[in-house]
């Protein structure tokens, strides 16, 4: 979202060591930018995304051997890998290590004078809620049609090869923003 975008350059501005990497994977610099090319988009099942857009751009980057900070929060501790350790990156989880949850987190950031970070992550995530689809097309209409353009370019690829039609979410983001009753809901 724009809005990690605009964080990061206050940050920057405020003097704070952030470091904005972009990637390059195979000729595109953005997730958007892959699946335009491939008419495909990121999934929940295939997460595809992640690897090439994060892990492996991080991985570059490193100067090893050297420590990953995962910054997951206790109530995220479920996702943490055991001990991790591959081409000189090991990887430590010190928000979970010493028990701190996203209010914990929020709190230490107002402490040190700074506006809470929004929840950073790709407008074209699957894992969004309907709430933040819903968010996206009103802060953003530009990037919410990208996003149902996409789905139709990948729908239409999807068709043409005698395969069943796929979402973002369960439905097609158009009917997802529409009121519940709308959607022949109770």
């Amino acid at each position: 979202w724009p809005e990690t975008y605009e964080y990061m350059t206050m940050m920057q501005a405020k003097e704070y060591p952030v470091t904005i990497i972009r990637p390059d994977v195979g000729g595109v610099s953005s997730i958007y930018d892959e699946s335009k090319k491939y008419s495909i988009f990121p999934s929940r099942q295939r997460r595809w995304c992640t690897s090439k857009f994060k892990i492996k751009v991080l991985i570059k980057y490193y100067q090893k051997p050297c420590i990953e900070l995962i910054g997951f929060d206790i109530r995220e501790k479920n996702r943490r890998n055991s001990i991790w350790e591959r081409d000189g990156v090991v990887q430590e989880y010190p928000l979970i290590e010493a028990n701190i949850d996203r209010e914990d987190c929020e709190e230490i950031i107002r402490r040190h004078g700074l506006p809470i970070p929004p929840k950073s992550g790709c407008y074209i995530c699957p894992f969004q809620t309907r709430k933040q689809w819903i968010e996206l097309k009103r802060k953003h209409p530009d990037l919410f049609c990208r996003a149902i353009k996409l789905e139709n370019s990948c729908n239409e690829r999807l068709v043409a090869t005698g395969k069943e039609p796929a979402y973002f979410k369960d439905i097609p983001l158009e009917t997802l923003v529409l009121p519940k009753d709308s959607r022949g809901r109770r």
